[in-house]
């Protein structure tokens, strides 16, 4: 059993970054998946995200899809179970920034998501 990799990025801002992007890309190419360490970010800022995506995902159905985005070939907003998946994908430039803005999440995320993607950045 292969167990997911922990990577340490605590030293990233220091210059030491072929360390840290030589894990991060053994763990994705060998794994598939990674634990991140050392990042920065507060606590109280992974914990209101954890709060606010669990309160989103218990939700109804009917009100998460007031979140799904009105152009289907769009990787942002909620997608019911079943909706998706790498033949119903349009190929993406992986270049392309992440963004969680969007003005269809309902209210109670929007703060600790704006907060968590402010501290990412």
């Amino acid at each position: 059993m292969t167990l997911v990799p922990t990577i340490d990025l605590s030293t990233w801002d220091d210059g030491d970054r072929a360390k840290p992007a030589s894990a991060v890309d053994d763990a994705l190419t060998h794994v598939g998946f990674l634990q991140v360490t050392g990042h920065g970010i507060p606590q109280a800022t992974l914990d209101a995200m954890r709060e606010a995506t669990a309160a989103f995902f218990a939700l109804p159905v009917e009100e998460k899809l007031r979140s799904a985005p009105a152009d289907r070939a769009s990787d942002r907003g909620y997608a019911a179970e079943g909706t998706e998946g790498p033949s119903t994908r349009p190929k993406r430039i992986a270049s392309r920034r992440c963004s969680w803005r969007s003005s269809r999440r309902p209210g109670k995320t929007t703060a600790a998501v704006e907060s968590y993607t402010e501290a990412v950045r």
